[in-house]
């Protein structure tokens, strides 16, 4: 049972006046398992966005095949099961709500399922109380912060129950107390519900939440190792288009002047560690 891309290549078609198609992933091999925090990084173009796509259905592979837990996504038959799989999150939350309160927006695809109303309820009940949002669930989409729009979003993918979620860059439009509110919700399904994450981002901070990052690059997988792996190699983050998160590069600077502590991942953690060097 896993996410699997076998040998998989996508182009979008050519434009109404003509021209070649668009390629954007090239023979690309990936498995995801269950349970997994994955980080999804590349530069604008690289191909993370169509990645998200294809492992929910949304998008089918030009050739090669996605499989998800033994579903095909080309399968006509198939893809319906693969999207109750495969919940996604998009970076515009505005977007993914039509309902107008939060409780009907939640209810929305239950209802399209036909779950009778005690299940509905039920799991009204268990997204909210989940997301930390059940003082919203009266409430109007348009009177929400960024924060508490982004979780709604998530909680409308979590009463479906996927066994993977998908997250295209959700904190990209928020401010710092929104991206706070969404993260610590990550971490919530992670740790108390097992539920894997595929998480695309371009804040390179958030990275270290991650258990394994894949970096795509010119549509092929580049590098596939753990945060710190890939914070250890700063030359090849940067060749990559991908920016220096603030901490990682302070720890740079201070290695030219002779300090030659592990990377930490932690303001906190690495003022203890300093503190340390000084008295040594």
């Amino acid at each position: 049972m896993a996410i699997e891309l076998r040998k998989v290549s996508f182009s979008y078609p050519a434009g109404e006046e003509g021209g070649e198609r668009r390629q954007l992933l090239r023979d690309l091999n990936l498995v995801i398992e269950p349970g997994e925090y994955v980080a999804l990084l590349g530069c604008n173009g690289s191909g993370k966005s169509t990645t998200a796509k294809l492992m929910n259905g949304l998008l089918v592979p030009s050739e090669g095949e996605v499989v998800v837990d033994g579903l095909v996504t080309s399968d006509p038959q198939e893809v319906y099961g693969v999207r109750q799989r495969v919940g996604m999150v998009f970076q515009d939350p505005s977007r993914q709500l039509v309902a107008s309160t939060i409780e009907d927006e939640l209810a929305f695809g239950l209802e399209n399922l036909g779950l009778p109303p005690e299940e509905i309820e039920k799991r009204l009940e268990w997204a909210l109380k989940a997301l930390g949002i059940e003082e919203l669930r009266y409430k109007e989409p348009h009177y929400l912060s960024g924060g508490q729009t982004q979780r709604v979003a998530i909680a409308s993918v979590l009463v479906m129950q996927p066994r993977y979620l998908i997250m295209d860059e959700p904190t990209a439009m928020l401010d710092p107390q929104g991206r706070r509110e969404v993260l610590e919700a990550i971490d919530f399904l992670r740790s108390q519900l097992g539920m894997a994450v595929i998480y695309i981002t371009h804040h390179m901070e958030e990275v270290w939440r991650a258990e394994r990052v894949l970096a795509l690059a010119q549509g092929q997988l580049v590098l596939d190792a753990t945060p710190r792996q890939l914070f250890q190699d700063g030359e090849r983050l940067l060749a990559l288009g991908l920016d220096l998160p603030p901490l990682i590069r302070l720890q740079y600077e201070l290695q030219k002047w002779g300090w030659r502590g592990e990377l930490e991942s932690d303001w906190r953690q690495l003022g203890m560690e300093l503190k340390k060097y000084l008295k040594s």
